[in-house]
């Protein structure tokens, strides 16, 4: 999900009368931007959304009883990193930096009378480059918008706008975003586009739009449209193993066979996740693949990297969408966000029924991409690029150190929003550590019945072999990244937490049943190395005793709660273990439930600020050491290995810590995830940088 920091300036209220073949608007008429005071002032108080309308006049609406004009129009913009320049990934500002027309009429972009000069001089040795990015994902708004108004917003006369089911929100994204580029396209044989999505929005073209399946594979077979995937479902597979990556990737690949599409080596993710680990994987599974790196991700750590035209990462060739202009290739990118935005004239799914093509944005994007090719450049894909750029004999730049991360850094704090970072809008309705707690305890079921499954001599039967698949399936769904960030909204936490407990029944249910045909107390699954041993009594675990403290916890934010810090030691098998338990009851005359979080109105302590906990533990000073996400090896950097942007001297670098474990230097942390998952951060800069910190910002008050 892609939430907003700031109202768009504009937003579409009509299609306009024109087709893609007339570049002149039906009318000449001039439009007014009419804005309804009273609507505006309730949408700012929601923080959600902006009223506008082309008209002449607006009566006040009953936002309680009357359904206002379709004119009215829901914008939920791109969350974007406006205090860095190294933003690309922003909707607000084109490939240049330079702020778009805020004068331009609401449902006619401008079109540019003519196009810009090329750079003239001699033509670099891999050509000129026009490359784009398109990001889809068919999830946007996992679980749909129906309740969306009363629930979301607070204003049921939204319902008939807003609330719209999942199936409907999965096709708008298809057809009033996405196809659009294809008849740009078809209309300019000498163009290419990348665009990225998931398996799972190419099962739902091929099972509910074959039409729209046609014209792609037709483009495919053409070498113009240029199709990346890695995972089936936009998932945050930084805050879990590479087992499910593997599963994603298995399912992506017969989603695009199924559908006779070929995809590409490129490859981008969802929120733009990219690590260490993450790149070593890829190139395990794919060696030819081709990453896109978002930019801002690079520029958080290593704010003095000079572009280069392609990098190494674990032997993974990386591309940088940034400009460049040189000797070996001059470089632009006419696109590169979510591939929702452009065709609808930066509207996004939430707008519901509100989601429809503007014709004329397409129009002027395709004017541009035109105009590009009049300059000299080759509108073409991100594998085409490099290839040219290695018949040059250039050789790749070592991508420096970097910690597992996301397109937005600086914005999201890195993988926290998704970690137990509250969001913008509907942070008390949002419950991270449940859903990914609830999530961890399913995986763990799916892999226990994946190893019993794969236990020699393979002898399950169609029904295990049908639940296990069905199993993954909701698992990989329940992962989305969407039920947990940006700013997520109660269905898609319920999304998660839905698919995630099917995941965890699926699986119990066949582990059960094996469990009473072996007639054991108990089975021992080790997910690792495949055993599986049927025990005739549980195995001892003695109790547990208090223990002398390892180090200091410090409670920095206790949200108004008694937080309790204890240390126990208890024996397992032989082993002794020392646990930290941090413990947080309710606040203090707190008296609202999950459900009247929902409200918005009946339950005013689920809007104060004192939800947050934090506590820090100390680490040797500057120390950042932990196994990044996908990845085998422990990676052990110090502060001086990375070029901060200013934003990790002001807040921290956070880790998703997949597996839970960080290095303190005198001793291991290791989170277990069936209690808790948050992202680990490392505060930056002298006098910061001898702890590590663990809040959530999105627990209960009850």
């Amino acid at each position: 999900m892609r939430a907003f920091s700031k109202p768009s300036a504009l937003a579409e209220t009509r299609r306009p009368n024109t087709s893609p073949q007339d570049p002149k608007p039906a009318s000449s008429a001039p439009q007014r931007l009419c804005v309804n005071p009273l609507l505006l002032g309730l949408a700012l108080w929601a923080s959600t959304i902006v009223l506008a309308a082309a008209c002449d006049s607006l009566s006040p609406v009953d936002s309680d009883t009357a359904s206002p004009d379709l004119a009215e129009v829901l914008d939920v913009d791109a969350l974007v990193d406006l205090d860095t320049e190294l933003d690309l990934d922003a909707a607000e500002t084109n490939d240049q930096g330079t702020e778009p027309d805020q004068d331009a009429t609401i449902d006619e972009p401008p079109i540019p009378p003519e196009c810009p000069h090329g750079p003239g001089g001699t033509t670099p040795a891999a050509g000129r480059w026009s490359l784009s990015v398109f990001h889809f994902n068919v999830q946007y708004v996992a679980g749909g918008l129906e309740g969306f108004a009363r629930y979301g917003l607070g204003f049921p006369g939204f319902t008939d706008q807003t609330d719209i089911s999942e199936t409907e929100a999965e096709d708008r994204i298809i057809v009033e975003s996405m196809a659009p580029l294809l008849g740009v396209l078809e209309r300019n044989p000498s163009m290419a586009l990348t665009l990225e999505m998931q398996g799972l929005m190419v099962d739902i073209i091929r099972e509910r739009q074959p039409d729209v399946l046609a014209r792609m594979r037709a483009l495919n077979a053409t070498g113009q449209l240029e199709l990346a995937s890695i995972h089936w479902s936009d998932q945050f597979f930084l805050a879990f193993g590479r087992e499910d990556m593997d599963e994603s990737w298995r399912r992506t690949k017969a989603s695009f066979d199924a559908a006779g599409l070929v995809l590409s080596p490129v490859v981008f993710t969802q929120e733009g996740q990219f690590g260490e680990g993450f790149a070593a994987w890829l190139k395990e599974v794919r060696p030819d693949a081709v990453m896109i790196m978002a930019r801002n991700l690079q520029g958080f750590y290593q704010a003095d990297l000079q572009n280069q035209p392609y990098f190494q990462v674990s032997g993974l060739d990386v591309v940088l969408p940034r400009s460049l202009f040189g000797e070996t290739v001059d470089l632009e990118w006419n696109f590169f966000d979510d591939g929702e935005l452009l065709a609808t004239n930066n509207l996004n799914p939430y707008a519901g029924k509100l989601f429809v093509t503007s014709d004329s944005a397409v129009q002027n994007y395709e004017f541009e991409l035109q105009c590009a090719e009049q300059r000299g450049f080759r509108v073409g894909r991100v594998s085409d690029y490099l290839d040219a750029v290695k018949a040059t004999g250039a050789t790749p730049a070592i991508m420096p150190p970097f910690i597992d991360g996301t397109w937005q850094p600086g914005t999201t704090r890195g993988p926290l929003r998704w970690l137990g970072g509250g969001g913008d809008i509907w942070a008390r309705q949002e419950r991270d550590n449940q859903v990914l707690t609830t999530c961890f305890e399913a995986r763990d079921q799916v892999l226990a019945l994946q190893t019993l499954v794969d236990r020699p001599p393979h002898t399950a039967n169609a029904t295990r072999l049908a639940a296990l698949d069905h199993a993954w399936r909701e698992l990989l769904l329940g992962e989305v990244s969407d039920a947990r960030g940006v700013n997520p909204w109660f269905a898609e936490i319920e999304y998660g937490l839905r698919h995630c407990r099917a995941a965890a029944q699926l699986a119990r249910r066949e582990l059960l049943r094996e469990l009473f045909e072996s007639n054991a107390a108990a089975l021992q699954l080790d997910v690792r190395s495949g055993d599986v041993v049927a025990l005739d009594s549980l195995p001892a675990v003695g109790e547990q005793e208090p223990s002398a403290p390892e180090f200091t916890v410090e409670v920095v934010e206790d949200g108004g709660r008694d937080v309790q810090v204890e240390w126990f030691q208890v024996v397992v098998e032989g082993q002794t273990r020392t646990l930290l338990q941090v413990d947080w009851p309710a606040v203090d005359g707190a008296q609202a439930s999950f459900d009247d979080c929902l409200t918005r109105h009946e339950a005013p302590d689920c809007y104060e600020d004192h939800s947050a906990i934090a506590i820090q533990v100390p680490r040797t000073a500057g120390l950042m050491a932990y196994r990044p996400a996908l990845g085998k090896e422990l990676v052990r950097y110090t502060e001086a290995d990375f070029v901060f942007s200013s934003k990790a001297y002001e807040d921290a670098a956070w880790s998703p810590l997949p597996d839970g474990l960080i290095d303190l230097g005198s001793v291991f942390l290791v989170q277990d995830h069936r209690a808790v998952h948050l992202a680990a951060g490392w505060p930056a800069g002298e006098g910061r940088n001898g702890v590590v910190e663990f809040r959530d910002e999105t627990l209960p008050p009850q």
